[in-house]
């Protein structure tokens, strides 16, 4: 197969309590090619974790079918086969004899999951004494703890704290290099932006848009007006990057049209790779714009301490008030260190009468009407008076 997956008019039907027949899934259709990665997004109900579900072969589709190129790593029920009364390692022993290894094999597997969720300490006490998250954690390390040719992943990246998260990150990373294929769903288009190249947006159990991520996440915050497309407000890490001061230059106020410059100090307790975010928001903390050294293809900054200025050499925004918000992310763009929105507005005004939020660089021309030629076999008309032939007429 040249694709990783292929699914062709998958249909799922579920019966509800009235004994009525609602779709699920509804003709769903797409292709994902090795080594590419798929970002899921819609609404609540949309149908991604009942497609995770039948792709995963939790549950059967009721029409259509898909094949996949290689086997399938799930991380769409976590915990699923987990046993209580069974310690963390019994139970990441047992998640490996379910993937077919035995001996030496297993119990490499499981030492590197409990190794990679960081709970070596715990791993002989039974499960029913593990807290919720400290299970979720090993569900997903055990999932991430050999290689995969296609994974399935939903909404991982709201289990465990920031640490973990930043390890499972490095992890979906690496497996891309290796040429792995991903189908994330998750409901922060952020993140399905700076992971996925392809984009799949489902509504009511259809496909809306499938292309490339950035257009199919677009897509669906416009119609949506969702937020998903900002980075999520997190609480920085103690042990992180932080940001330490954002100064505005040369001040609070600045003209249309003319130069801004955000200077962004920031300080680490030990050496981090770190990448920052500018953006300015309306009065309803909503993004107008933003910037990114990660998108502009900058290398992360390495250290303990640094300060990035961006500079906008002329600022398209007429008047109003913003709020300039500044971020910390980690070498790949994707997890938030720190954030912090600059305590006093931002006050842009306008020189000129333009009215609107923004100022377009454009130009105006003036175009003379096209003068169409005469149909061939057309009557000579007068300008004035109409058809020559009726004006003679008339003056006989």
């Amino acid at each position: 197969m040249r694709h990783a997956i292929e699914v062709q008019g998958l249909t799922k039907l579920h019966r509800r309590a009235d004994g009525a027949w609602r779709a699920a899934l509804s003709e769903v259709s797409f292709v994902l090619p090795a080594g590419a990665s798929l970002g899921l997004c819609g609404a609540t109900g949309a149908g991604k974790s009942t497609l995770l579900r039948i792709l995963a072969g939790a549950t059967p589709q009721t029409s259509g079918r898909w094949r996949a190129a290689g086997p399938l790593r799930s991380v769409v029920e976590l915990g699923a086969g987990f046993h209580p009364d069974l310690s963390g390692r019994e139970n990441a022993l047992q998640l490996a004899a379910l993937d077919g290894l035995r001996g030496r094999a297993a119990r490499h597997h499981a030492q590197g999951a409990l190794e990679f969720a960081e709970l070596v300490e715990s791993a002989d006490e039974p499960l029913y004494a593990w807290s919720s998250g400290m299970q979720l954690r090993l569900a997903f390390a055990c999932a991430l703890a050999h290689d995969a040719r296609v994974l399935l992943l939903d909404e991982v990246f709201a289990v465990g704290d920031a640490g973990f998260q930043g390890r499972c990150v490095e992890r979906l990373r690496a497996l891309q290099k290796d040429g792995a294929s991903i189908v994330l769903c998750s409901h922060s288009l952020y993140d399905l932006r700076q992971l996925c190249d392809r984009g799949l947006w489902l509504d009511g159990g259809r496909v809306r848009h499938d292309g490339a991520c950035a257009e199919a996440t677009a897509r669906y915050a416009a119609e949506t007006r969702t937020r998903g497309l900002a980075p999520e407000r997190t609480a920085p890490a103690p042990e992180g990057p932080r940001i330490e001061s954002v100064e505005l230059l040369p001040g609070h106020e600045v003209a249309s049209g003319s130069e801004l410059r955000v200077r962004i100090a920031w300080s680490s307790p030990t050496t981090a790779e770190v990448h920052c975010g500018v953006g300015l928001l309306d009065t309803s903390m909503e993004i107008v714009a933003a910037c990114g050294t990660h998108l502009s293809g900058r290398e992360p900054e390495r250290g303990r301490a640094g300060t990035f200025e961006l500079r906008l050499p002329s600022l398209a925004l007429l008047s109003g008030s913003l709020r300039v918000a500044a971020w910390l992310f980690d070498r790949h763009g994707l997890q938030r260190h720190d954030e912090t929105v600059h305590e006093r507005p931002l006050t842009v005004y306008s020189r000129g009468g333009e009215v609107g939020r923004v100022m377009l660089e454009h130009q105006w021309s003036h175009v003379e009407p096209v003068l169409r030629a005469p149909l061939p076999g057309a009557r000579d008309l007068d300008a004035t008076h109409g058809p020559a032939t009726t004006r003679s007429a008339l003056e006989a």
